[in-house]
């Protein structure tokens, strides 16, 4: 989904139905709000370990915000 996402960002029309659906499918899932922070701090962690030293300070802000 992040992938279909990014390759979408000049022209995000038409996601909206495709996240409705995840959101959907999350649920089902029992993904729960607390869940969230520990995926976004997973997510941020790898951008910034897979960046390097091309990872931005808002990158590594965020990943150090998040914990």
């Amino acid at each position: 989904m992040l992938n279909t996402l990014v390759a979408r960002l000049e022209d995000i029309q038409g996601t909206d139905k495709m996240i409705e659906e995840m959101a959907g499918r999350h649920i089902l899932y029992g993904v729960r709000p607390a869940h969230y922070r520990q995926v976004g701090n997973a997510l941020l962690w790898t951008l910034a370990k897979g960046l390097g030293p091309d990872a931005g300070a808002s990158t590594i802000d965020a990943s150090e915000k998040m914990v």
